[in-house]
């Protein structure tokens, strides 16, 4: 029996962990970058919907629930859960932001390609006294597809356009730093107009999860700042 295709998210995941270790090898962010995964099928399956209202002299764009009922994929509908009950609308970045905050959002992507038999769980130490969960992969095919599709979508220019998801998918790869899965640095320097294109082609879910994850990068800086800042008044 067929496999159904991969979702984004978790194609994302399956691109950033190390094949033996199962654990996070490529990339940064990628709480944020599977938050844009999950927000991108809400808004293929049409279980979000974009609104634009003016304000004034500028327009600002919303996402709401459009429809509440269940997909039957755990992951989607915890995300849909926490919009539904939230009391505000958000933007899209916003949007992107609440989904990545799902407690846990990993495990439970990792656990549903683990349920697909893509992956297998287990767990592994840390420093003897600590222990992870952790996800190996256990069927490689899908993860070599994947490759493949993301390198003739980049390499080969005579095979025109890819379709949209393939775009979406090298769209949150590359806010992600997850393309360093597939090459190096100057690899995707000679890459770089090709992936551009591509970007550009992903749309509002690309670009709510670009800037969702330079919001998180900010959050993160000015924490770090603040840390630092008190740690020195308490030292001094």
């Amino acid at each position: 029996m067929a496999r159904a295709p991969l979702r984004l998210h978790q194609e994302l995941l399956l691109l950033a962990l190390h094949d033996t270790k199962g654990t996070l090898a490529f990339g940064q962010m990628q709480h944020v970058g599977l938050g844009g995964g999950i927000f991108s099928e809400l808004l293929l399956e049409e279980r979000l919907r974009l609104v634009t209202e003016k304000r004034g002299r500028k327009e600002k764009t919303f996402v709401e629930v459009a429809n509440r009922t269940r997909t039957r994929e755990d992951v989607l509908d915890l995300a849909l859960e926490r919009l539904s009950a939230a009391k505000r609308r958000a933007n899209p970045r916003d949007t992107v932001l609440r989904i990545a905050r799902i407690k846990r959002l990993r495990h439970h992507v990792g656990l549903e390609l683990v349920r697909r038999g893509v992956l297998r769980a287990t767990e592994d130490e840390i420093l003897l006294f600590f222990r992870r969960k952790v996800y190996p992969t256990l069927d490689p095919g899908p993860e070599r597809a994947l490759i493949e599709r993301i390198r003739a979508a980049l390499e080969d220019r005579d095979a025109g356009a890819p379709d949209g998801r393939t775009a979406l998918l090298i769209s949150l790869a590359h806010a992600t730093g997850t393309l360093r899965a597939l090459y190096d640095r100057k690899a995707l320097k000679a890459l770089k107009v090709r992936i551009e294109g591509l970007v550009a082609e992903a749309g509002e879910a690309g670009d709510a999860t670009t800037a969702a994850i330079q919001a998180a990068q900010a959050a993160a800086a000015t924490t770090a700042a603040v840390t630092a800042a008190t740690a020195a008044a308490a030292s001094g």
